[in-house]
């Protein structure tokens, strides 16, 4: 990212977060157009991140494989949905965003709409086919009837590019990291307020989306 963005942009300050904890924190407070963390930071440095991102006004986050943010229990990930808060906009770059099942969606959902997707239980019973025992839910799979709705819901907040309509192999992308953006699915958001999340209309949710439209993705 640091190499494209440089190349591309050579009148932009670029900075990458690096080196020992304090080094990092030192970065953090450097002013500039592009500033590029890794996702442990998010667990060692978030409250620092939040600081800079309000002093600094950032408007745009983009969280690569955000698949690596299933995991709703991580610090990371709750400090990924503080982040996404507190810019203007977010967005989320993974070719997987379902790992194993269709709950890894819900934290980066959350990511991307808190308050829509507030309860991870409430997302399980609407979507998902689930086992409960002693040890905590199980989710096996996704509802029958669930499917389409769910598609419906990920057809407006998603862009995709197949390798083949970005002009690129997988070879190129290693070499580009960018040009991934073209390429795997982007879940692109719209922070939404005022709307309670209804577990038993999720064509609400999907109506609500459409209704907003979203902003141009570069500012």
């Amino acid at each position: 990212w640091g190499s494209w963005l440089k190349a591309h942009f050579p009148k932009r300050s670029v900075v990458i977060a690096k080196g020992t904890r304090q080094d990092k924190v030192d970065c953090l407070l450097i002013p500039a157009d592009f500033l590029i963390l890794n996702k442990e930071m998010l667990r060692t440095h978030i409250n620092e991140i939040l600081v800079i991102a309000k002093r600094f006004r950032y408007k745009t986050v983009i969280f690569d494989e955000s698949h690596h943010l299933r995991n709703r229990a991580t610090v990371a990930s709750r400090g990924a949905v503080a982040l996404g808060q507190v810019v203007k906009r977010a967005y989320l770059l993974t070719a997987t965003p379902i790992w194993k099942e269709v709950d890894d969606l819900y934290m980066q959902l959350r990511i991307l709409h808190p308050d829509l997707f507030s309860s991870y239980y409430d997302f399980v019973d609407t979507w998902c086919v689930a086992s409960s025992d002693r040890f905590g839910t199980k989710v096996v799979g996704i509802k029958k009837e669930m499917i389409k709705p769910l598609d419906d819901l990920m057809s407006v907040i998603r862009i995709g590019r197949t390798y083949q309509q970005a002009g690129r192999d997988r070879a190129d992308n290693a070499r580009h990291p960018v040009a991934a953006l073209r390429v795997v699915k982007v879940l692109r958001p719209r922070f939404f307020w005022q709307l309670p999340f209804n577990p038993d209309a999720p064509a609400q949710i999907l109506a609500y989306i459409e209704q907003q439209g979203y902003d141009a993705p570069v500012d």
